[in-house]
């Protein structure tokens, strides 16, 4: 489950941001593709209190599940579909038994890098 931190009060997220996105990219991949990208970030994140979406997938992603996400959903826009994968963290976080929160952080002076997300404790 993800959560919003306001004011010391936990309010758990449930829409989906940017929902027409998320549409188009689950329309343009099979059922498979989609498992095959939600089991590649869960094996990355297993075991992390801390994870950056933009450092799970690695820069090449021939041969991995995500490779269906640049060549069919983003159609080889390089941009695009690292947008298509942080989208796909997010929902993966909304929906997995654990509690997380995120937020959008400068990690050595940089801005410009993903979502961080954090696993809650208690």
């Amino acid at each position: 489950m993800l959560f919003n931190i306001d004011n010391g009060q936990l309010k758990q997220i449930t829409r989906i941001p940017f929902k027409k996105d998320y549409d188009q990219i689950v329309a343009k991949l099979k059922p498979s593709e989609l498992t095959g990208i939600f089991d590649f970030i869960r094996e990355k994140v297993s075991g992390e209190e801390i994870t950056v979406s933009s450092f799970i997938p690695g820069h090449d992603w021939a041969g991995t599940p995500l490779e269906c996400l640049y060549y069919k959903a983003a159609k080889k826009n390089y941009d695009l579909s690292a947008q298509f994968f942080g989208l796909l963290v997010y929902v993966y976080f909304m929906n997995t038994n654990d509690s997380w929160s995120s937020g959008h952080y400068t990690i050595k002076g940089r801005d410009d890098l993903g979502r961080t997300y954090f696993k809650l404790k208690g």
